[in-house]
């Protein structure tokens, strides 16, 4: 099983097309109205981003136009290290973003999901400051835009074989030129699922693969893309009732 360390998403309103006026008439000045501030889009914050490596946690998020954000925290002050994944939904008023969120924290006692909220702040294609609040504690990040997002994805660059280390064994994913996976853990673990492009044709995949290990069966769904020089395929996922998450970097 795929996881982080521990092995195996009125009728008075009516009323205003046949301009009657609720409360009756009169022949008063009508107030003016005070206009709704018009909701404010999430297509600029899509995007690949990614922090600088300093201090003790670096971050990485994958947004797309319709403002869902999978972001990864790793934190290397613990050994081994702790990997939390924050999986929210953005919606724009007024100048700001905000949103709801869950925020998994994968550590060797296993996944541990929580309900949180997000904000954001955005300078378009540059920078994007988003502060995560889960139990209790508050967490801001600092990201920068990489403009490889902006160069659509083709399935080829995703086929061969990928590997990645999962406790004491190596998981296996082949990929076709289609986006078609197979794959198996040393656990006892197997893999079949798709990757898809999609519909805005930038750097990010689609990403839906059924896990079965013994009798249990999940299947998985999120997103990934490849690092810059594409030795590297990075994928963040859910299962389907959001009660687990994974987050896995699969070299060549």
């Amino acid at each position: 099983m795929i996881m982080h360390k521990k092995t195996t998403l009125a009728a008075c309103a009516a009323a205003t097309f046949l301009l009657v006026a609720c409360g009756g008439g009169g022949s008063g000045t009508a107030p003016t109205p005070t206009p709704t501030p018009a909701p404010l889009s999430t297509t600029a914050l899509q995007g690949l981003w990614q922090s600088t490596a300093t201090g003790t946690s670096t971050t990485a998020a994958i947004v797309l136009p319709d403002g869902r954000m999978w972001q990864a925290i790793t934190d290397t002050s613990k050994s081994p290290t702790v990997t939390r994944l924050v999986k929210a939904t953005f919606s724009g008023q007024s100048g700001s973003y905000t949103g709801t969120a869950k925020r998994y924290v994968m550590d060797d006692s296993g996944v541990a999901a929580t309900s949180a909220t997000v904000s954001a702040t955005l300078v378009e294609k540059t920078s994007l400051s988003d502060t995560v609040t889960a139990t209790g504690a508050t967490d801001t990040y600092s990201l920068a835009y990489l403009g490889r997002y902006d160069t659509p994805a083709a399935l080829t660059d995703f086929a061969g074989s990928w590997t990645a280390t999962l406790g004491a064994g190596l998981v296996t994913w082949d990929i076709s030129g289609t986006g078609g996976l197979t794959g198996s853990w040393i656990g006892g673990c197997t893999y079949s699922g798709q990757l898809s492009l999609r519909a805005e044709r930038k750097a990010v995949v689609e990403t839906a693969i059924t896990e079965t290990c013994g009798s249990a069966v999940r299947l998985l769904q999120g997103v990934g893309a490849l690092t810059a020089d594409k030795s590297h395929f990075t994928v963040f996922m859910t299962s389907s009732d959001e009660a687990s998450a994974s987050v896995l970097s699969l070299g060549h």
